[in-house]
């Protein structure tokens, strides 16, 4: 069967945050990595009762791909911005593979602190920086 993978993908290699994951499924690991709470520790019944309350609300729909227009007015006054400034992202992994499709060529070099968030190298790659540690 022929590779249908573009060749950013074929040659993209596998993920370290994926493999650093596995080994925290070792029963003899303890890690002390982020990321990885203390399940104790959660307010289980607090997020139980936010839960409760999303489900009988529309939070659970579709909405435009840049956020609720209600939270990006809320975020724009509180930091003074416009609401066509504010993009809310599912997270910060988002946030950064956005950023660099935006602002990253091919053969650009993007200067990282060292020890820099395996994440924000990966993606910095992906996009076709040179990384520079610094």
């Amino acid at each position: 069967m022929e590779d249908l993978r573009s060749s950013r993908a074929r040659n993209s290699g596998s993920s370290r945050i994926r493999e650093l994951l596995h080994l925290t499924e070792r029963p003899d690991m303890l890690s002390l990595a982020g990321g990885l709470p203390a399940t104790e520790a959660l307010p289980v019944e607090r997020v139980r009762n936010a839960l409760d309350a999303a489900l009988s609300t529309r939070a659970l729909q579709y909405g435009p791909t840049e956020g609720l227009h209600d939270l990006r007015e809320f975020l724009a006054d509180r930091f003074g911005a416009t609401v066509d400034q504010v993009l809310i992202t599912s997270g910060a992994q988002q946030a950064l593979d956005l950023i660099a499709r935006a602002v990253i060529d091919d053969g650009d070099a993007a200067a990282v602190e060292s020890p820099a968030y395996l994440g924000a190298t990966q993606v910095l790659r992906n996009a076709g920086a040179s990384i520079l540690a610094v």
